[in-house]
């Protein structure tokens, strides 16, 4: 049940990214021609339904990790039936723990893009 809660948060986080790259999309858009384009306000709305779906979905699967009582399904699965390959999330996961610079340098590059799209619409 984690690996599918993992899963599912990594395919939902995707879907984020996309949601925010398509609302940054509309925003240069709307810098450029002053008004918000409609193909891409409502390929942005769209998008953030979706990724609301898989957020609620991943946190229904967290919530039956943690809350055995509403599960439906088997109680435990078999040793034997664990995958031999970790799920890419926990993949990614491990390498931002294990790497001493990786969170700090996605927070930097984050911020950066903040700044420099702040000083833009400035101008």
């Amino acid at each position: 049940m984690i690996d599918m809660h993992e899963n599912a948060s990594c395919e939902a986080l995707g879907v984020m990214e996309l949601t925010g790259a398509l609302a940054w999309l509309g925003l240069w858009q709307r810098q450029r021609l002053s008004r918000f384009p409609q193909r891409t306000l409502a390929a942005t709305l769209m998008a953030a339904v979706v990724t609301f779906g898989l957020m609620g979905w991943a946190a229904s699967i967290g919530g039956d990790i943690r809350h055995p009582e509403i599960r439906t399904g088997p109680t435990a699965p078999a040793a034997e039936n664990a995958p031999a390959k970790p799920p890419l999330a926990r993949v990614i996961g491990d390498g931002m723990v294990n790497l001493k610079w990786g969170w700090p340098a996605s927070e930097t590059v984050h911020f950066i893009g903040l700044c420099s799209y702040s000083a833009w619409c400035c101008w």
